[in-house]
């Protein structure tokens, strides 16, 4: 999208439904995604280009959001003397990264408010820590403390029994105690915020469990 319209939106959002209740995630786009851009009439550029987009979008974004009008002029979007009108009241919005790449990783770690992986949930507790020290090392490089950026996990979840020939297994399953157990185990890699989704058929159900006997054992 247009990140200044983005910003106009994202703002305009923000001011309909409470100051601080707005997050924003990008991404640059992964390899099984250019039907989601050509689709739109949207050209699919390549990795160099969309990252850099990112990167551009992410400073206009801000600059818009913090300045009464701001000019930025980039490789892939530029702006001239820009006003969105309503602005964040706090000067700005928070904005998380969808990434995975080691580029991406670093950068989100210089410049995110937060990370969430691409590309669902990781394979193992090696690969996450391989992730957070990517990202931990960008937030280093700019003497930033690494804390600073929140990391969030996006996966299923389910409660009650998992099949064990279950081809695709939710990664947070089984009773609430097991899914507190891999919860505080994944809490002390350093992730702090969980995005899940649970089965269509019996989502009313999962939501208001989930709710009782996971978050609010959780929190």
């Amino acid at each position: 999208r247009n990140p200044a319209l983005l910003a106009k939106m994202a703002a305009s959002l923000e001011k309909i439904i409470g100051e601080g209740r707005v997050r924003l995630t990008l991404g640059a786009g992964g390899v099984a995604q250019p039907h989601h851009y050509t689709s739109y009439g949207i050209p699919f550029g390549e990795p160099a280009e969309r990252f850099a987009g990112v990167r551009e979008a992410v400073i206009i974004m801000r600059g818009l959001w913090a300045n009464e009008t701001f000019s930025y002029e980039g490789k892939v979007y530029s702006v001239a003397d820009a006003n969105i009108g309503v602005r964040p009241a706090s000067g700005s919005i928070p904005v998380w990264i969808g990434a995975r790449m080691p580029g991406m990783m670093k950068y989100t770690g210089k410049s995110g408010d937060g990370w969430i992986k691409n590309g669902g949930w990781p394979a193992s507790i090696d690969e996450l820590q391989g992730y957070i020290r990517l990202l931990e090392e960008g937030a280093q490089a700019v003497g930033r403390d690494p804390l600073e950026v929140r990391r969030m996990l996006n996966g299923s979840a389910f409660i009650g029994e998992v099949k064990t020939d279950d081809p695709q297994p939710p990664n947070l399953g089984g009773s609430p105690a097991q899914i507190l157990e891999k919860i505080e185990e994944y809490r002390n890699e350093g992730v702090d915020a969980f995005q899940v989704r649970f089965p269509e058929d019996v989502l009313l159900e999962q939501v208001q469990r989930f709710g009782e006997d996971i978050v609010a054992k959780a929190m």
